[in-house]
């Protein structure tokens, strides 16, 4: 175990997602509008964006297993690679106009594959290459660079699209993802030996759910997180026609409110990297910033003027990074290291469960509400699904559990093994 958070292998694998971040971040604000010129369709925009989402639903699971089994490493530098190769190919392809449009689908769904392994991989692996006092600064540091990079990508996104069009913009996520690829192949992640006999890899996965779902504070966090994003999905998906169709918004406009979003999420990241809160504090703070993410959202639907899409973009970015990094931090201390690669598989899969099905029928439901009217709703009910957690003991319990007991006694693998 390393003694420093900076150290040889964090750096690598910081700066090679961080690269890939601003490719993917720019890439995500040119696809909703280059899907919209070309197909002007609100309901088929839905159906692509669900297709990269679907893969981190089916195999959350059995990706979370691969991680915690083989190396790391591997998984994250095949995951980077293949979809730097898919992206490259099929910018110089949109590019030259010889890209069969309908492509688009299955690519999209090896795309959410390869993000569907990356993921647990990479999450679960900062445990193994920081130390236990120093995985809050690193899952801060993770997310800041996540969120500047969001912040350039999704700023700079509106105006490059306009510059440099769709097809440069899916090149240069395909070049940022091999680069990421290349320079992870000199980092090293140790290998976790388990301390039991491996099952089958259908049992372990089996396994990894009931360890998921046996502790209450987890098992809450993430079926109240799937509703919440469930709602949310469907009302930011919509936010690419209601910039578009609006009159004053725009592309611009819309990439630099998201902008606004990530310079919010990077104070908030900041806030946590300098501030630390006293455990019996942290559901306090945890739950007023959940509070204020979901409320905030509701005016959205009713502006029509972009400027008041600033602060509460900005308010609402804060909140969200605020939540999403203490989360991820007393998940990780609480789990033990043979498991966080099934339990962050398995809370990609739930709490993304139904963000394909919000995406594929967000346009449908626009197309008879309304865009502004489907927004709205939405973002209503995802404040609603947050008010249980203001009843709920255990989670309080969870949240607050001191740090120093936690880490010397994670949640351990009660299951027994195979007769």
């Amino acid at each position: 175990m390393h003694r420093k958070l900076w150290n040889r292998d964090f750096t690598i694998l910081w700066q090679g997602q961080l690269i890939s971040d601003f490719g993917n971040a720019a890439f995500s604000v040119a696809l909703g509008f280059w899907v919209l010129a070309v197909t002007k369709s609100t309901l088929q925009m839905g159906a692509i964006l669900a297709c990269f989402a679907i893969p981190s639903v089916v195999l959350g699971p059995f990706a979370g297993v691969l991680a915690d089994r083989f190396n790391k490493k591997w998984i994250i530098v095949l995951a980077d690679f293949t979809r730097g190769l898919v992206f490259t190919l099929m910018g110089i392809t949109v590019l030259y106009n010889v890209f069969p449009f309908v492509l688009i689908y299955p690519l999209a769904i090896l795309v959410g594959s390869c993000g569907a392994f990356f993921n647990p991989a990479a999450t679960s692996a900062l445990p193994d290459i920081v130390p236990t006092s120093e995985l809050s600064k690193a899952i801060s540091a993770r997310s800041f660079s996540g969120a500047l990079t969001q912040l350039l990508g999704n700023s700079m996104g509106g105006f490059l699209f306009s510059l440099l069009t769709a097809p440069v913009m899916i090149l240069i996520n395909g070049i940022a993802l091999l680069y990421a690829a290349i320079t992870q192949l000199f980092m090293h992640i140790p290998i976790v030996i388990h301390p039991q006999e491996k099952k089958h890899i259908l049992h372990d996965m089996l396994d990894g759910m009931k360890y998921t779902f046996k502790t209450r504070g987890i098992r809450t966090l993430i079926i109240t997180g799937m509703f919440i994003n469930f709602f949310a999905s469907i009302g930011v998906t919509l936010l690419t026609p209601l910039f578009m169709h609006t009159e004053g918004f725009g592309v611009a406009m819309y990439g630099l409110v998201m902008g606004t979003m990530m310079i919010g999420s990077l104070l908030g990241m900041a806030m946590l990297t300098f501030v630390k809160f006293k455990p019996s504090s942290r559901y306090t703070v945890f739950m007023l910033t959940a509070a204020i993410m979901v409320v905030c959202m509701i005016p959205v639907g009713f502006i029509r003027n972009v400027l008041f899409m600033f602060p509460i973009a900005l308010i609402a970015g804060f909140a969200i990074a605020t939540v999403n990094v203490m989360m991820q931090t007393i998940i990780q201390i609480r789990v033990a290291p043979e498991n966080r690669g099934k339990v962050f598989g398995i809370l990609a899969t739930v709490m993304g469960g139904l963000a394909p099905l919000a995406m594929a029928s967000s346009g449908a439901i626009a197309e008879i509400a309304t865009v502004r009217g489907t927004i709205i709703g939405a973002f209503i009910l995802m404040a609603f699904t947050i008010l249980p957690l203001f009843l709920d003991r255990s989670l309080k319990e969870f949240i607050n559990a001191d740090d120093t007991q936690a880490q010397l006694n994670p949640i351990q693998d009660t299951t027994p093994p195979d007769a």
